[in-house]
């Protein structure tokens, strides 16, 4: 549902509530939901060769076991000091490296920059909250917003989440970008229908 300029607040409130739920995890509840997400999300998985992905933190759930079940490529996002967002390959064998935000990405000397988004099969997608009509709620600096403005349709928009994040009826800004499925430790939802 679209809102208005009061609706800033109410999405504010919001991160606040499901960011501190997902930081509440203690790390074995948190490998717990990895592996469950791993099952959910496997099969649809198996099938690409190119996707992005992302390296959680701030409580996100992640992805490594999920990702391994790709048989391609996985690329991890990079925000430079011009605030855009571009994608690197990650190669598990080469340490991360911190970035900005304190978002840990591959070393850009040693990795490959995805320059065309219509190679890729997916981006799995981080989020603070979500609602079963594929709207997303992000941490707030609106990048997947503008990466997927510019990304083809056809590439699919998976967001990833704990199942404890949905909330109905979220908040929408006109600039918001709808994912296609959200895969979560319980289930996964097609957005599309």
């Amino acid at each position: 549902m679209k809102t208005d300029s009061n609706s800033s607040s109410d999405r504010s409130a919001l991160r606040q509530t499901f960011r501190s739920q997902r930081r509440a995890l203690d790390a074995n509840q948190q490998r717990t939901a990895e592996a469950a997400l791993a099952k959910q999300g496997a099969a649809l998985l198996s099938t690409f060769t190119r996707i992005t992905s992302y390296h959680p933190s701030d409580g996100e759930i992640h992805t490594g076991s999920l990702t391994k079940t790709l048989g391609g490529d996985v690329y991890l996002p990079v925000v430079n000091e011009h605030d855009e967002m571009t994608f690197v390959q990650h190669n598990p064998a080469i340490p991360l490296v911190e970035g900005r935000w304190g978002v840990m990405h591959p070393p850009l000397a040693t990795a490959e920059i995805l320059d065309d988004l219509s190679a890729l099969d997916a981006m799995l997608i981080p989020l603070v909250a979500f609602d079963r009509n594929g709207s997303r709620l992000g941490r707030g600096g609106g990048f997947y917003d503008k990466i997927l403005s510019v990304t083809p349709r056809r590439v699919l928009r998976i967001g990833l989440a704990h199942h404890f994040q949905e909330h109905s009826g979220l908040p929408e800004e006109s600039w918001d970008q709808k994912l296609d499925l959200i895969i979560t430790d319980r289930e996964l939802i097609d957005c599309r229908r």
